[in-house]
Protein backbone atom coordinates (compact mmCIF):
# COMPACT_ATOMS: atom_id res chain seq x y z
CA UNK A 1 0.00 0.00 0.00
CA UNK A 2 1.47 3.62 -0.98
CA UNK A 3 1.62 6.51 1.56
CA UNK A 4 -1.98 7.56 0.31
CA UNK A 5 -4.67 5.72 1.12
CA UNK A 6 -7.19 4.82 -2.01
CA UNK A 7 -11.08 5.37 -1.47
CA UNK A 8 -11.12 1.82 -0.27
CA UNK A 9 -8.41 2.06 2.22
CA UNK A 10 -10.62 5.05 3.94
CA UNK A 11 -13.51 2.84 4.15
CA UNK A 12 -12.05 -0.16 5.67
CA UNK A 13 -9.89 2.09 7.85
CA UNK A 14 -12.58 4.91 8.81
CA UNK A 15 -15.99 3.53 9.17
CA UNK A 16 -19.14 5.11 10.13
CA UNK A 17 -18.72 5.80 13.72
CA UNK A 18 -14.83 4.28 13.93
CA UNK A 19 -14.08 7.38 16.32
CA UNK A 20 -16.16 5.22 19.10
CA UNK A 21 -14.17 2.43 18.70
CA UNK A 22 -11.89 2.13 22.33
CA UNK A 23 -8.78 2.79 20.27
CA UNK A 24 -9.72 6.37 18.82
CA UNK A 25 -11.06 6.78 22.90
CA UNK A 26 -7.80 6.16 24.27
CA UNK A 27 -5.92 7.61 21.83
CA UNK A 28 -7.40 10.75 22.46
CA UNK A 29 -7.28 11.30 26.24
CA UNK A 30 -3.88 10.08 25.89
CA UNK A 31 -3.12 12.82 23.58
CA UNK A 32 -4.69 15.39 25.13
CA UNK A 33 -3.11 14.73 28.45
CA UNK A 34 0.31 15.22 26.70
CA UNK A 35 -0.89 18.70 25.19
CA UNK A 36 -2.30 19.74 27.80
CA UNK A 37 1.18 19.56 29.68
CA UNK A 38 2.72 21.38 27.02
CA UNK A 39 0.89 24.34 27.30
CA UNK A 40 -0.09 25.22 23.49
CA UNK A 41 -3.71 25.28 23.02
CA UNK A 42 -3.73 28.60 21.46
CA UNK A 43 -0.72 28.13 19.08
CA UNK A 44 -1.24 26.70 15.66
CA UNK A 45 -0.86 22.87 15.55
CA UNK A 46 -1.22 20.58 12.48
CA UNK A 47 -2.39 17.49 12.21
CA UNK A 48 -0.35 16.09 9.65
CA UNK A 49 -1.92 13.05 7.93
CA UNK A 50 -4.85 13.65 9.33
CA UNK A 51 -6.80 11.12 7.59
CA UNK A 52 -10.83 11.98 7.37
CA UNK A 53 -10.13 14.27 10.67
CA UNK A 54 -11.26 11.83 13.57
CA UNK A 55 -8.58 13.42 15.94
CA UNK A 56 -8.38 17.02 14.81
CA UNK A 57 -11.93 17.08 14.72
CA UNK A 58 -11.55 16.00 18.79
CA UNK A 59 -9.00 18.21 19.50
CA UNK A 60 -10.77 20.88 17.83
CA UNK A 61 -13.94 20.89 19.73
CA UNK A 62 -11.48 20.69 23.01
CA UNK A 63 -10.91 24.31 22.16
CA UNK A 64 -7.22 23.99 20.71
CA UNK A 65 -6.18 25.86 17.53
CA UNK A 66 -5.49 23.61 15.22
CA UNK A 67 -5.39 22.52 11.79
CA UNK A 68 -5.42 19.10 9.85
CA UNK A 69 -3.77 18.28 6.46
CA UNK A 70 -4.66 15.06 4.29
CA UNK A 71 -2.06 14.15 1.21
CA UNK A 72 -5.12 12.01 -0.11
CA UNK A 73 -8.64 12.52 -1.01
CA UNK A 74 -10.28 11.74 2.19
CA UNK A 75 -13.72 11.46 2.48
CA UNK A 76 -13.97 14.84 5.47
CA UNK A 77 -17.16 15.56 6.93
CA UNK A 78 -18.66 19.16 5.36
CA UNK A 79 -18.33 20.79 8.84
CA UNK A 80 -14.64 19.60 9.61
CA UNK A 81 -13.68 21.22 5.94
CA UNK A 82 -13.14 24.13 7.61
CA UNK A 83 -10.10 23.39 9.43
CA UNK A 84 -8.79 19.82 7.04
CA UNK A 85 -7.44 20.48 3.81
CA UNK A 86 -7.35 16.92 1.89
CA UNK A 87 -5.27 16.30 -1.47
CA UNK A 88 -2.53 18.51 -0.38
CA UNK A 89 1.64 17.70 0.48
CA UNK A 90 2.38 19.58 3.76
CA UNK A 91 5.41 20.99 2.62
CA UNK A 92 3.08 22.80 -0.44
CA UNK A 93 1.58 25.09 2.36
CA UNK A 94 2.65 28.40 1.56
CA UNK A 95 5.12 30.22 3.34
CA UNK A 96 2.77 32.25 5.36
CA UNK A 97 1.09 29.31 6.55
CA UNK A 98 4.41 27.51 7.41
CA UNK A 99 5.41 30.19 9.45
CA UNK A 100 2.17 30.01 11.68
CA UNK A 101 2.72 26.13 12.96
CA UNK A 102 4.22 25.91 16.07
CA UNK A 103 3.60 22.33 16.96
CA UNK A 104 3.42 19.34 14.33
CA UNK A 105 1.11 15.85 15.07
CA UNK A 106 2.31 12.67 13.51
CA UNK A 107 -0.07 10.39 14.45
CA UNK A 108 0.56 6.72 13.42
CA UNK A 109 2.01 8.57 9.85
CA UNK A 110 5.99 7.76 10.74
CA UNK A 111 5.62 4.14 10.15
CA UNK A 112 3.91 4.61 6.63
CA UNK A 113 7.35 6.27 5.42
CA UNK A 114 9.97 4.83 3.50
CA UNK A 115 12.47 7.76 3.91
CA UNK A 116 11.50 9.03 7.69
CA UNK A 117 14.21 10.59 8.72
CA UNK A 118 14.26 12.71 5.08
CA UNK A 119 11.09 13.86 5.90
CA UNK A 120 11.72 14.86 9.60
CA UNK A 121 15.04 16.55 8.55
CA UNK A 122 12.54 18.45 5.88
CA UNK A 123 10.15 19.19 8.41
CA UNK A 124 12.52 20.99 10.49
CA UNK A 125 13.65 22.82 7.68
CA UNK A 126 10.50 24.25 5.89
CA UNK A 127 8.52 24.50 9.53
CA UNK A 128 11.31 27.29 11.13
CA UNK A 129 8.72 28.11 14.54
CA UNK A 130 7.83 24.54 14.57
CA UNK A 131 9.12 23.75 18.26
CA UNK A 132 7.04 20.98 18.98
CA UNK A 133 6.33 17.10 17.64
CA UNK A 134 3.81 14.89 19.20
CA UNK A 135 3.95 11.60 17.66
CA UNK A 136 2.14 8.16 18.18
CA UNK A 137 3.64 5.49 16.36
CA UNK A 138 2.72 1.23 16.38
CA UNK A 139 5.39 -0.51 18.63
CA UNK A 140 7.00 -3.80 19.01
CA UNK A 141 8.65 -6.05 16.36
CA UNK A 142 7.22 -9.28 17.78
CA UNK A 143 3.85 -7.65 17.22
CA UNK A 144 4.72 -7.45 13.00
CA UNK A 145 2.11 -9.22 11.14
CA UNK A 146 -0.12 -9.43 8.17
CA UNK A 147 -1.77 -6.59 9.42
CA UNK A 148 0.81 -4.03 9.53
CA UNK A 149 2.04 -5.61 6.10
CA UNK A 150 -1.66 -4.28 4.60
CA UNK A 151 -1.55 -1.14 5.71
CA UNK A 152 2.02 -0.18 4.54
CA UNK A 153 3.65 -0.05 7.57
CA UNK A 154 7.60 0.04 7.11
CA UNK A 155 8.60 -0.99 10.95
CA UNK A 156 7.03 -1.48 14.26
CA UNK A 157 9.20 1.16 16.67
CA UNK A 158 10.29 0.41 20.40
CA UNK A 159 11.58 3.48 22.34
CA UNK A 160 15.40 3.70 21.69
CA UNK A 161 15.05 3.42 17.87
CA UNK A 162 11.88 6.47 17.35
CA UNK A 163 14.42 8.46 19.94
CA UNK A 164 17.06 7.60 17.57
CA UNK A 165 15.59 8.85 14.80
CA UNK A 166 14.16 11.72 15.67
CA UNK A 167 17.87 12.65 17.37
CA UNK A 168 19.91 12.14 14.24
CA UNK A 169 16.93 14.74 12.45
CA UNK A 170 17.21 17.58 14.91
CA UNK A 171 14.71 16.63 17.30
CA UNK A 172 15.48 15.90 21.46
CA UNK A 173 12.87 13.65 23.11
CA UNK A 174 11.40 15.15 26.34
CA UNK A 175 8.71 12.38 26.78
CA UNK A 176 8.47 8.21 25.49
CA UNK A 177 6.01 6.12 26.93
CA UNK A 178 4.73 2.75 25.20
CA UNK A 179 0.72 2.48 25.54
CA UNK A 180 -2.07 0.05 24.90
CA UNK A 181 -0.30 -2.66 27.38
CA UNK A 182 -3.47 -5.05 27.20
CA UNK A 183 -3.78 -4.56 23.53
CA UNK A 184 -0.13 -5.59 23.71
CA UNK A 185 -1.17 -8.76 25.41
CA UNK A 186 -4.03 -9.50 23.38
CA UNK A 187 -1.13 -9.20 20.16
CA UNK A 188 1.18 -11.49 21.29
CA UNK A 189 -1.85 -14.28 22.39
CA UNK A 190 -2.99 -13.91 19.00
CA UNK A 191 0.75 -14.47 17.73
CA UNK A 192 1.10 -17.41 19.87
CA UNK A 193 -2.04 -18.60 18.62
CA UNK A 194 -1.11 -17.52 14.89
CA UNK A 195 -4.40 -15.97 14.72
CA UNK A 196 -3.97 -13.03 11.62
CA UNK A 197 -5.76 -9.64 12.69
CA UNK A 198 -8.54 -8.61 11.19
CA UNK A 199 -7.42 -5.68 8.40
CA UNK A 200 -10.57 -3.62 8.25
CA UNK A 201 -11.80 -1.84 11.19
CA UNK A 202 -15.37 -2.26 12.44
CA UNK A 203 -17.40 0.39 13.78
CA UNK A 204 -18.99 -0.32 17.19
CA UNK A 205 -21.90 1.72 16.54
CA UNK A 206 -23.23 -1.74 15.20
CA UNK A 207 -25.12 -2.84 18.17
CA UNK A 208 -25.51 -0.46 21.87
CA UNK A 209 -24.08 -3.50 23.55
CA UNK A 210 -20.38 -3.57 21.49
CA UNK A 211 -21.00 0.39 21.58
CA UNK A 212 -21.09 0.33 25.56
CA UNK A 213 -18.24 -2.56 25.42
CA UNK A 214 -15.71 0.02 23.56
CA UNK A 215 -16.82 2.43 25.88
CA UNK A 216 -15.82 0.80 28.91
CA UNK A 217 -12.44 -0.08 27.21
CA UNK A 218 -11.14 3.38 25.97
CA UNK A 219 -12.48 3.98 29.91
CA UNK A 220 -9.57 1.55 30.73
CA UNK A 221 -7.09 2.81 28.01
CA UNK A 222 -7.52 5.72 29.60
CA UNK A 223 -6.78 4.69 32.96
CA UNK A 224 -3.91 2.10 32.06
CA UNK A 225 -2.10 5.51 30.29
CA UNK A 226 -2.32 6.80 33.82
CA UNK A 227 -1.51 4.21 35.76
CA UNK A 228 1.30 1.35 34.18
CA UNK A 229 4.86 3.48 33.62
CA UNK A 230 5.54 3.60 30.21
CA UNK A 231 8.66 1.77 29.93
CA UNK A 232 6.03 -1.18 30.35
CA UNK A 233 5.59 -2.51 26.58
CA UNK A 234 2.49 -1.49 24.97
CA UNK A 235 1.28 -2.07 21.25
CA UNK A 236 1.95 1.69 20.49
CA UNK A 237 4.02 4.78 21.98
CA UNK A 238 3.49 8.22 22.20
CA UNK A 239 6.19 11.00 22.02
CA UNK A 240 6.97 14.34 22.68
CA UNK A 241 9.64 15.76 21.11
CA UNK A 242 11.10 19.35 20.48
CA UNK A 243 13.64 21.31 18.94
CA UNK A 244 17.06 21.00 19.69
CA UNK A 245 19.15 23.37 20.16
CA UNK A 246 21.25 25.02 17.14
Amino acid sequence: MAETYTAQEYALGYPDGIETHFWHIARHHALLRALKTLRIKDQLILDVGCGVGITTRFLHDQGFNIRGIEQGDAPVPEPSRTYITTRQDLFDMTAAQKQDVTCVLLLDVLEHMADREGFLTELQRQLPNCQTLVLTVPARRELWGEFDRFWGHQLRYDRPTLAGELSRCGFTVQRISYYFHLVYLAGLLLKTLRVNRSKAFSSPRKSWPLSLLHRLLGLYGRLENRLIPGFIPGSSILCVATRSPC
